[in-house]
């Protein structure tokens, strides 16, 4: 397939980013491939694909292709459940602490608890 064009289609919502259409082609293929006739009519002589999206998503994409990137986000899963937990049942988001200091204290003590908590029922389970 060959980059065709790349056009930015402005988003309703402008908090949002805009959405980016890339269009690719291959007209010399589509002339020798064995399925045309699967692909498109008599009338048409090639097809288009037309990929959509926003444009940090097209660069995640292209990231998640490489070997390093797919060993960095598999640990992803195992990291997003402690924050979900601390999220949801240590009130991140509403603790009222000022600066980097006591924020990292306030996180390490939530970390504290959510370990010993962990521990406290791993132990419970074997017995």
């Amino acid at each position: 397939m060959y980059f065709f064009r790349e056009y930015t289609k402005p988003n309703k919502d402008p908090s949002k980013t805009d959405k980016i259409t890339r269009i690719y082609n291959n007209y010399s293929a589509c002339k020798c491939c064995i399925h045309k006739n699967n692909c498109f009519t008599d009338k048409q002589t090639h097809r288009t694909i037309t990929e959509n999206g926003e444009r940090m998503q097209r660069v995640m994409h292209h990231k998640m292709e490489k070997e390093e990137y797919k060993e960095e986000f598999s640990k992803k899963p195992y990291v997003e459940g402690p924050f979900g937990i601390f999220k949801e049942q240590f009130h991140i988001k509403q603790e009222i602490v000022i600066g980097v200091v006591k924020t990292e204290k306030r996180l390490n003590l939530d970390a504290l608890a959510y370990n010993i908590k962990r521990l406290y029922n791993l132990k419970q389970e074997k017995k």
